[in-house]
């Protein structure tokens, strides 16, 4: 059996509920698409959000990188300062730890008398010892009395054994340097 359908509604009616169907199908379709369309923006706003932050952070890298590498160099020139420092302090400790025995050398030398001559000559701090002959006794007192007049010398002393020989004296001598004498 078939049904028959009957139309008793007027021909507005029937374009009335026509464009209301059609107006429906229209407003789920334009409904569809603002749904697509706000989903794709907000992928969008996203991506670009995350993009702007990977963006900023590279850059951020980047400088960070300039200024490693900046800080690296500074680094570099600070650390050969140091060493250059720490050798002048290195040099400047040395030089004032070390006597200078040239000045002393030549005040033994200016009041040695030509007729004493010296075989060793040996020091132990301000202390120094020498061993030498003499041509005679008198030669050997001038020589003491020279040193012990003079402002860089002090203790001096020869055994008196040694004053006892009249001529070719083998001597020995001791006496102390003045620190002052030594650092000039």
């Amino acid at each position: 059996m078939k049904n028959i359908y009957l139309n008793l509604l007027p021909e507005e009616r029937k374009k009335e509920i026509k464009f209301k169907k059609i107006v429906s199908l229209i407003s789920e379709q334009l409904f569809l698409w603002l749904i697509i369309f706000i989903i794709v923006f907000s992928f969008l706003v996203v991506s670009g959000f995350v993009l702007n932050i990977n963006m900023n952070s590279e850059k951020k890298e980047g400088f960070f990188e300039k200024e490693k590498d900046d800080f690296q160099k500074i680094s570099a020139y600070e650390n050969q300062f140091k060493e250059a420092n720490k050798m002048a302090k290195d040099f400047s400790l040395y030089q004032n730890g070390h006597f200078i025995w040239s000045a002393v050398l030549r005040e033994l030398e200016k009041n040695t008398p030509a007729e004493i001559y010296f075989n060793q000559l040996s020091n132990k701090d301000y202390k120094i010892f020498l061993l030498g002959k003499a041509r005679n006794r008198e030669n050997l007192i001038e020589f003491q009395n020279k040193l012990k007049s003079n402002e860089c010398f002090e203790e001096v002393n020869i055994p008196i054994s040694d004053l006892v020989v009249r001529e070719n004296i083998d001597f020995q001598m001791e006496f102390s340097v003045k620190k002052e004498c030594l650092i000039k």
